[in-house]
Order: C-alpha cells, then structure tokens, then sequence
C-alpha cells in the first residue's frame, strides 16, 4: 500500500470521526439509561433508592444525567430502576414484580441538596432480570 494512500486514508477517517463529533455535539441523545458505573460516585455523587412506608424515593447526581447527554427524568428514573432494583430485597417493597403506573419521588442533586427539590413521576416499573431474595431465619448475634 503506498504511503500517500495510507495518508489519505487515515485523513478520510480523521474527518468522518470530527463530523461525528460534531453531531454528537449539535444534536443531544436524551438517553434512556444513566452510566452504568453510576455507584462508584465518579458522576458527581452517589445515586440512592430509598422504600419505606410513604413509598419510593430516588436520588439521583446532575452530573451523572449531564454525562449521558440529558434526557426525559422519567426515562431516565425507570431506566435506573429496572436495571438496579431488582437487586434490592425488602419486605418493604417488592422490586422483583412489575408495578405500572408506580409512582417514584425524584431528587437530582448538584453541589446542594435539598429536599425540596423532590418531584413525582409515574413510571411502568418493569425489572430487567430476574432475581431471588432469600429471607433468613431470625438472625441472633
């Protein structure tokens, strides 16, 4: 292969990878799905998801939806949760059942928190594997 072609050719491929770049720059993704090493708190905090009697709440980092491009909160919201949920046991919740129409609390939070910034929104909550929560016996320590 002669060395302009090569040339040429590492120059088409500089250019096609600019353009894309640049799209990906004019035109958002609005992902659905949040980093999927949102836990290790490298996206601007740590994510939670809180049941309890009053129902459930998510929090989630701002940066961590900057990071995937932005998107609908509720997209997002039943994204999370059906990939990570299904992994929490409770005799609180069951998070390994569909529940449509759930209503989930959210929290995006930056630099500050506070709980005001808490909004509803109605997801299907569908688990996207299947797990099994084992419930032990009375535990004595």
């Amino acid at each position: 292969m002669s060395r302009q072609f090569r040339s040429s050719r590492s120059s088409a491929k500089g250019i096609l990878g600019a353009a894309f770049l640049c799209l990906m720059w004019v035109v958002p993704s609005h992902a659905s799905e949040l980093p999927s090493d949102i836990w290790n708190g490298g996206h601007g905090g740590f994510p939670s998801v809180t049941a309890n009697r009053s129902g459930i709440s998510v929090t989630l980092p701002e940066q961590a939806i900057a990071d995937v491009g932005g998107g609908a909160i509720d997209k997002l919201v039943k994204g999370f949760l059906d990939r990570w949920a299904p992994e929490m046991c409770t005799d609180l919740f069951d998070f390994q059942h569909p529940h449509p129409r759930m209503t989930v609390r959210v929290a995006v939070h930056g630099d500050t928190f506070s709980a005001r910034t808490y909004q509803e929104v109605v997801i299907d909550y569908r688990p996207s594997h299947q797990v099994n929560c084992v419930q032990p016996d009375n535990l004595v320590w």
